[in-house]
C-alpha cells in the first residue's frame, strides 16, 4: 500500500485492518469460552485468559508456521465432528431433526420472506456478510501491490 499508493493510505489500511482483527478475535473469545465454560465448567474469565494467551504463545514461538498448522488442525477437526456428528445424529434423531432445526427453537424463523426471516436478515445475514466480505478484501494486498 505505501510503494503503490502514499504513506497515509498505508496508515489508514493498517488501522482498518488492527480494528477488523481486534474485533475478530474479541468475537472468538467471546463465543469459544462461553462455549467452553458452559461445557467444562471452568469460570469464564479464566477461560477467556487461557483461549488469549494460548494462539500468542505459539505464534511467539514459531511465528507464522505456528498458525497454518492450526488453520490445518482446525479444518480437519471441524471436518472430522462433520462426518462423525451428523451420521450419529440422523441415526439417533433421525433427517427430520436437521430440517426442523433450521427454523430456530420456535419455528418462527423457517422463511426468508416472512417477518422474522427479514428482520434476521436486516440484522445479523447482511451486516456479517458485508463484514465479511470487506475483510477479504482487506487482505489481497501484498508486496507488489494491490488487487483490489
Amino acid at each position: 500500500m505505501r510503494e503503490k499508493y502514499s504513506k497515509r493510505c498505508h496508515n489508514l489500511y493498517l488501522i482498518e485492518s488492527f480494528g477488523l482483527q481486534t474485533m475478530s478475535f474479541a468475537v472468538q473469545l467471546l463465543a469459544g469460552a462461553t462455549i467452553f465454560s458452559k461445557i467444562t465448567g471452568i469460570s469464564f474469565t479464566a477461560t477467556t485468559i487461557v483461549m488469549a494467551v494460548c494462539p500468542l504463545l505459539y505464534t511467539f514461538a514459531s511465528g507464522i508456521r505456528s498458525s497454518i498448522v492450526t488453520d490445518f488442525w482446525k479444518m480437519l477437526w471441524i471436518v472430522i465432528v462433520l462426518l462423525l456428528g451428523l451420521p450419529i445424529m440422523f441415526s439417533s434423531a433421525g433427517p427430520d431433526a436437521l430440517f426442523n432445526g433450521l427454523g430456530g427453537i420456535t419455528g418462527d424463523f423457517g422463511s426468508l420472506f416472512s417477518a422474522t426471516g427479514i428482520m434476521v436478515a436486516l440484522s445479523f445475514g447482511i451486516p456479517t456478510t458485508i463484514g465479511l466480505l470487506s475483510g477479504t478484501s482487506g487482505t489481497r494486498c501484498s508486496g507488489s501491490g494491490c488487487f483490489v
